[in-house]
């Protein structure tokens, strides 16, 4: 006699992926499988092939299991169905999350100021480039490479508040992901995004300067009414030719840059301790 046999296993997202590898492994140990997720296709009539021919029940339903209403009604279906549930595993949206740390794991892995670099050489001279003097292109490289991290800590936050106490409480009364997202989750995490922008925007700002300081960043604009005429780094490079004779022309917009970055710094301390609701209350 299986180890499992006779029990039924309900499991989410067991379409594809580590969810099937997971039905599967059930299936071998002779439970019952019962799996939903939001579409079924061919991959599901293959699971329940594989599980039927190793002489158990499997049968698929359709089903978001992020929404607390969904997840009830498929309780209830798989209870009028197997008659029981003794084993329930949860694997609703394991895939895209592996998915998205795999991709922040490859832009991760490549040095930004390389790849700033590559960009701002290889598109230059591109209508993209051209574009506001190339500002936009510059906007774009910053941002392909600077969410990563972001990334990474907002997760991280969010796996370890979704286990607390509030959260479970408002999905036992049935709030939505969304409303649980934007009105539960999103206020504790403000405060780890403020600073951590915070601290990313003085960062770019330095990393504008480098590459307008090699010649690469921003070009000067031939019109006095543009918008943004020059960059720091585009005036710290005129100033080093100019170093001998009139010093200030370096030390001005580099002094600049320094006060600008410990502005946003102080910036982001004090919206920190303004929108953390556990700063609530306190002085």
């Amino acid at each position: 006699m299986k180890l499992l046999t006779g029990k039924t296993a309900l499991i989410t997202g067991a379409n594809r992926g580590i969810g099937r590898a997971i039905a599967l492994k059930f299936a071998e140990h002779g439970a019952d499988i019962a799996f939903s997720d939001i579409v079924l296709n061919e991959h599901s009539e293959s699971l329940e092939k594989e599980a039927a021919s190793m002489g158990v029940k499997c049968k698929g339903y359709r089903s978001d299991a992020s929404s607390f209403s969904d997840s009830e009604t498929l309780c209830n279906d798989v209870i009028g169905d197997f008659q029981k549930i003794d084993i329930l595993v949860n694997n609703a949206g394991i895939t895209r999350d592996n998915l998205l740390m795999r991709l922040t794991d490859i832009i991760y892995a490549f040095p930004d100021l390389l790849f700033f670099i590559i960009v701002m050489v290889s598109l230059r001279e591109t209508p993209v480039g051209q574009f506001m003097n190339g500002l936009l292109l510059l906007f774009a490289a910053l941002a392909i490479v600077s969410w990563v991290t972001i990334a990474r800590l907002v997760r991280g936050q969010v796996l370890s508040l979704k286990q607390k106490e509030f959260i479970e409480a408002g999905r036992m009364i049935g709030a939505p992901s969304r409303r649980i997202m934007s009105h539960h989750l999103l206020p504790n995490i403000l405060g780890i995004i403020i600073v951590y922008t915070a601290f990313r925007i003085p960062a770019l700002i330095i990393t504008e300067a480098i590459l307008g300081y090699l010649g690469i960043g921003m070009r000067p604009a031939t019109n006095s009414n543009s918008f943004f005429i020059t960059s720091w780094g585009s005036l710290m490079l005129d100033g080093q030719a100019a170093i001998n004779s009139q010093l200030m022309m370096l030390l001005a917009p580099a002094v600049c840059v320094a006060l600008v970055v410990m502005a946003f710094t102080f910036l982001g301390d004090g919206l920190r301790d303004a929108f953390d609701p556990r700063m609530a209350g306190t002085k």
